[in-house]
């Protein structure tokens, strides 16, 4: 027997409210008493105690309904779904797992819930057990389901409720490392025909190779899913999902996903069916991407070659861009600059969205760049005569959860500041806006942090997406990885990077190769269009066109694919009519389109002052013998004696030798490692690493 389900206080109370007394089938008056809480999809049938299935009838009207169904909000298939469905279930009765790769925000798990209701009809499963990466996705798939499908979840359990409506469970992969879970997992799985849906698959790949440590819940869902290669599935049917696609070296297999050899050697995982981000962009089912440069010039310390760089970062290396963008947060002109853009690029989401809430997601290089970068949100917002309105999430906050919570939930502008704790599985759809001042630069993390600006809010399904805008620091690099978000990855996992020895400073803090001295914000920036060709537009032209636009009632987001689309007007009008002259606009819109940004002075290196490259090749010598002490068995005294005597320095008197002999000593050293390394079959250090840090 079903065991029947008492309303909560709270939601009689705000049925009643929204109802102003009435009864909202017959609109005969009733009291907060006499009230009852109407299922519209029956309970019987599997309806919910959520608010968007209950109304608040009389007595009488819901007497006389009795269990039959009144109406249904369930939502619907989009297309993809609706394409992808019958493929799935398919491939799942037939082999027994599947693999889907969709976008972030696709909708992957809606998807699953059609998926376990058609196996269900079909008589194939009972059960649904979810296993997410994130606690927080766990009330999310909980939620939606229930909300969406009407497909009622147990949260952070092994067992659904004994007579409820729970159809299954969602748990973290975390969950697995308690044994006592594993086994309830397990133990349900082999009495229950369960549909096991792995959501985000790509985390439970298993390092296995030589010298590498699998994440121990990957070995865990082996246990409980079983394999496909060879075929011993536990579950009745596994589905995986992913949000981000990967490639899979040999150690790290997933043991539900099947896998093909390349000519290479390496193994690509095999989707059964792919949504991609521009498919779903051109049906409007994700916003589009518009990517805002900011450029700087910096001066920076490059320790391995004992010189001072300054330059752009646009033309900046990808080493030294990368320790530039880490430096960047830290500089007070370039926060102001970049706060400042993120802001300007939120009001002209707010005004074309009429108004609806829209908010700002900023990603910080460190947690100290973070707390920065809120109080100069602040800041700025009460120097533009506005309420501060920035909220702060970083992984030492003990109410972190609470804070990405109540972002989501609020019906006004925002801006959020955090470093890591916003990316997979936030959802937010109200964020249209996204600050990437991070200097962790993986395909699948961009993908991750893009995408939550991408999701389309119930208010644009109504009408039209706007862009979603990145404004980031105008590296090579992070432009190129921000513009290929729309290409297909191949189902990419990065292997684990090697791990040079890092030298340490006297507190044991790692040296950096470079550090940032100085940074000057340009005043010119520049915007991509992505995914379309030529895409590449003066960001000052960009906002005389905005203002236009306001001008005129337009939607200021659609100045930039304004600009792009008239470009190519006049393009193709130059192809098409050579001898005719251009009208008066098109002849001014070309030349605001050649219009070039003012030029910046080159790159200029020059040698690091000769006290600074001094202490630099001190401390390197002084690393160089203390590796000698801990590497070899042999006394480091003749070493250091031997190395003063190849750069012609006294006993005690490196404080006061010259660049060249410390030079000269430093190599000399160097040959003794190198040589030692060599002969007994040790891996050389990374010597380039023994840097001065800047601090005594």
């Amino acid at each position: 027997m079903i065991a029947l389900a008492r309303p909560p206080r709270w939601l009689r109370e705000r049925l009643f409210a929204r109802s102003k007394g009435y009864c909202e089938h017959c609109q005969q008056p009733i009291t907060f008493e006499t009230m009852h809480v109407a299922h519209l999809f029956a309970r019987v049938h599997g309806g919910p105690l959520i608010e968007e299935n209950v109304a608040a009838w009389c007595a009488p009207c819901n007497l006389r309904n009795g269990p039959r169904d009144v109406a249904d909000h369930r939502v619907a298939a989009r297309a993809w779904q609706v394409e992808a469905l019958d493929q799935i279930v398919q491939r799942l009765m037939n082999t027994g797992a599947a693999t889907v790769s969709a976008a972030p925000g696709a909708g992957k798990t809606l998807f699953a819930g059609f998926v376990f209701e058609r196996l269900h009809e079909l008589d194939v499963v009972d059960r649904m057990v979810v296993l997410v990466p994130r606690r927080t996705l766990v009330k999310q798939w909980a939620a939606a389901l229930a909300k969406d499908r009407y497909l009622e979840l147990r949260p952070d359990t092994a067992y659904e409720r004994a007579g409820s409506h729970q159809i299954g469970i969602v748990a973290t992969y975390q969950s697995l490392l308690n044994s006592e879970q594993r086994q309830n997992h397990r133990d349900q799985i082999a009495h229950g025909r369960t549909l096991l849906v792995l959501d985000e698959v790509h985390h439970v790949g298993e390092s296995v190779g030589p010298g590498r440590q699998p994440q121990a819940w990957a070995k865990y869902v082996r246990d409980l899913a079983g394999t496909v290669e060879p075929l011993d599935l536990h579950a009745t049917a596994v589905l995986n999902l992913s949000g981000t696609l990967w490639r899979s070296a040999e150690g790290e297999r997933i043991s539900t996903v099947r896998y093909s050899k390349e000519a290479t050697g390496q193994l690509l995982s095999e989707v059964d069916f792919e949504i991609t981000v521009e498919t779903l962009i051109a049906r409007k089912e994700l916003r589009s991407v518009d990517l805002f440069r900011l450029g700087a010039r910096v001066e920076m310390n490059d320790y391995a070659n004992l010189k001072i760089i300054d330059s752009r970062i646009a033309d900046l290396d990808e080493k030294p861009a990368r320790a530039a963008i880490a430096g960047l947060g830290n500089d007070a002109a370039w926060r102001m600059a970049f706060i400042g853009a993120v802001l300007d690029r939120l009001k002209a989401a707010y005004q074309s969205l009429k108004g609806h809430p829209v908010k700002a997601l900023i990603v910080a290089a460190t947690q100290q760049q973070a707390r920065a970068m809120q109080q100069t949100a602040d800041a700025l917002m009460l120097a533009r005569g506005l309420r501060p309105m920035s909220a702060l999430a970083i992984s030492d906050e003990a109410e972190s959860s609470v804070v990405l919570e109540d972002f989501r939930k609020a019906k006004t502008p925002g801006v959020l500041c955090t470093v890591d704790m916003a990316g997979e599985g936030y959802d937010c759809p109200d964020i249209a806006v996204v600050g990437f001042a991070s200097n962790k630069l993986t395909p699948l993390y961009i993908r991750q942090v893009i995408a939550r600006a991408q999701r389309v809010t119930a208010h644009e399904r109504e009408d039209q997406p706007i862009p979603a805008t990145v404004v980031i620091p105008d590296t090579k690099e992070m432009v190129e990885l921000m513009v290929s978000i729309l290409q297909p990855m191949r189902h990419q996992v990065d292997p684990p990077e090697e791990k040079n020895p890092r030298a340490t400073g006297p507190r044991g803090d790692a040296l950096p190769a470079y550090t940032v001295n100085g940074v000057q914000v340009d005043q010119d920036f520049r915007v991509n269009v992505i995914g379309v060709e030529d895409g590449e537009i003066h960001g000052a032209l960009v906002l005389a066109v905005e203002e236009a636009f306001v001008a005129a009632h337009l939607r200021s987001t659609d100045a930039s694919r304004a600009i792009v689309a008239m470009r190519d007007v006049v393009r193709k009008r130059r192809s098409s009519q050579p001898f005719d002259p251009l009208s008066d606009i098109e002849s001014d819109f070309e030349t605001a389109m050649a219009q070039a940004p003012p030029e910046t002075p080159p790159a200029r290196d020059r040698p690091m002052p000769d006290e600074t490259s001094a202490r630099s090749l001190q401390c390197q010598l002084q690393r160089a013998a203390g590796w000698w002490m801990k590497k070899t068995s042999l006394p480091v005294e003749p070493f250091v004696a031997d190395v003063n005597r190849a750069g012609a320095i006294p006993t005690g008197g490196r404080r006061q030798a010259s660049i060249t002999q410390l030079e000269r000593a430093f190599a000399h050293a160097e040959r003794l490692v190198f040589a030692y390394c060599d002969e007994h079959q040790l891996p050389r250090p990374n010597t380039a690493l023994w840097r001065y840090r800047g601090k005594d």
